[in-house]
């Protein structure tokens, strides 16, 4: 299932993600303030890219043989539109739309993100 196209595709933009969070981070915890243009357009990035994996994630449910399980049926079943990652995403994205910016803030909710894409990388090792 690994070396299916959308499965390698959706990964891809999960590690998108994860540049742009460190990226982020990185900058909010810098000497200089954050541009809220950088900030709002990172995050704009972020969430674009989990859209897509998130596509990508659903395209082998599609593929399956309707009534037909498989054992990969209950990962790929788990919508990622609902998971803590997405929750971290949607924190990020409404502390970036304040007209002043919260860097502490706005790194913390990066930490949270980079967490929770970490802990979807060590469940897919697992696997």
């Amino acid at each position: 299932m690994t070396n299916e196209p959308h499965p390698v595709l959706a990964m891809a933009f999960m590690q998108n993600i994860q540049t742009v969070a460190k990226t982020l981070s990185d900058q909010a915890q810098g000497d200089t303030p954050l541009s809220a243009d950088f900030a709002r357009a990172a995050v704009s990035e972020i969430a674009r890219n989990f859209d897509e994996a998130n596509t990508h994630h659903q395209e082998p449910v599609k593929a399956m043989p309707a009534g037909r399980p498989s054992r990969m049926s209950g990962m790929i079943v788990a919508d990622m539109r609902d998971s803590k990652l997405k929750a971290a995403i949607d924190n990020l994205s409404k502390d970036v739309q304040n007209y002043t910016l919260n860097s502490k803030q706005i790194a913390t909710d990066c930490a949270d993100v980079l967490k929770h894409l970490d802990e979807m990388s060590k469940m897919q090792r697992q696997e």
